[in-house]
């Protein structure tokens, strides 16, 4: 959690990384982003917050997995999903 000033508010930061595979094994490794959240007083501790992000995909099945890496506590959050489009 970084305090930006007074006045201001907090944020916190996440990187984030996504990955997309297809059935026959080409990768597709899109460019390394952080999440990025303020609040406008200290957030209650094991809360949450929601993201939305729009990925364009080719027309073939793919398998997605995201990426989340807790920068307080090291832990590296994921999941994958199988798209058939």
């Amino acid at each position: 959690m970084i305090e930006l000033g007074e006045g201001e508010c907090f944020a916190a930061e996440a990187p984030l990384s996504i990955s997309i595979l297809d059935d026959q094994g080409g990768r597709a490794h899109l460019p390394a982003t952080h999440l990025r959240v303020t609040f406008q007083k200290t957030p209650p501790a094991g809360g949450y917050a929601r993201f939305h992000t729009v990925l364009k995909l080719r027309k073939a099945p793919q398998r997605i997995v995201v990426t989340v890496d807790d920068p307080m506590n090291g832990a590296v959050l994921w999941e994958e999903t199988n798209v058939a489009l």
